[in-house]
């Protein structure tokens, strides 16, 4: 018995010496340097790690590890149960649904994957789920000769991208007319942005590429979070792509905090992957998002595997409501 209490009290501290400077940075919002910029897209599983590490140390009886694992167990539970409620837990019904005349738009994003990813499952996927406006990144010059062949033309007639060979081209197609094409400045790709008219509404689509946070480019990384905040939204605005980036880095929740709604989370969509698309190591994150600001209510979400992409497509639904 003495040796099984050894173990379980080695492997409680062990797991808390972990999780203890991981769940410092993430409560400080200090992730913009090399590794806490990886580890804290970790953060979920850090959590269940904590709370197993609270079950060793309840089985040593040590008081202050269990202490010490209840506390960071208890923080981890605090920031991820809410993922898992949305946002109109226990709000009835006829409170929380959208006006039932208030327009509604479907949107979709992917990582093409250096333009490897199936056209024709991308214009399968938008005809299917009839999506009003795809974004893509790592768009490449022949994916978009594919897409093309492939119909999506017919489906999205309106288009403004900057293709390009390797990871940096970006990509919008609409149903509808885009106005006000623009390059939001001051980010590593060209992160392709417009206008559309939903009914009597205009909407901003702003689509998103950060760079990764690799070893010597958590800075520009950072950097291509922070120019997303940097454009004040006047009016329904729509953020939707490859953030590189979960919900538990400082800058996306900088984002929530400014009255943004990740849809995933706004509909207790806890439990979501979208890269690696099927793999499992890397372990599983959730780094697409679909953030709308306050003119819209999140009226559903779903992913899907697209052959030829590591990331999964993220489709998404959203009623106008001003």
């Amino acid at each position: 018995m003495k040796g099984a209490g050894g173990l379980a009290r080695s492997t409680a501290v062990g797991i808390v010496l972990v999780a203890i400077p991981i769940t410092m940075a993430r409560a400080m919002g200090y992730d913009e340097v090399t590794p806490l910029a990886q580890l804290i897209a970790y953060v979920p599983y850090v959590g269940w790690l904590a709370l197993a590490a609270l079950v060793f140390a309840l089985i040593t009886r040590a008081g202050p590890l269990i202490l010490l694992a209840l506390v960071v167990a208890g923080v981890h539970v605090w920031w991820q149960v809410p993922r898992f409620i949305g946002e109109d837990f226990l709000v009835p019904a006829a409170y929380s649904a959208p006006p039932a005349d208030a327009p509604r738009l479907r949107v979709m994003t992917l990582n093409m994957h250096i333009g490897e990813a199936d056209a024709a499952t991308v214009v399968r996927l938008v005809r299917e789920q009839r999506v009003d406006v795809l974004a893509l990144q790592e768009l490449t010059p022949e994916a978009v000769g594919r897409l093309d062949a492939a119909g999506l033309g017919q489906l999205l007639p309106h288009r403004f991208h900057r293709a390009a060979p390797g990871p940096g081209g970006m990509g919008l197609y609409s149903l509808h007319p885009l106005t006000q094409q623009r390059i939001l400045p001051g980010t590593t790709f060209p992160m392709t942005g417009a206008g559309i008219q939903i009914g009597r509404q205009p909407v901003t689509i702003q689509s998103v590429h950060a760079t990764p946070p690799m070893p010597g480019s958590a800075d520009r990384w950072a950097r291509d979070l922070d120019a997303l905040g940097a454009v004040p939204a006047s009016g329904p605005r729509i953020l939707l792509g490859d953030f590189n980036a979960t919900l538990d880095h400082a800058r996306i929740r900088r984002l929530t905090d400014a009255g943004y709604l990740d849809l995933h989370e706004a509909l207790g969509r806890g439990a979501v992957r979208t890269w690696p698309a099927t793999a499992w190591f890397p372990p599983p994150v959730a780094i697409d998002h679909v953030l709308v600001n306050g003119g819209m209510r999140p009226v559903g979400v779903m992913e899907q595997v697209v052959p030829g992409a590591d990331h999964r497509a993220v489709i998404g639904e959203v009623a106008i409501t001003g």
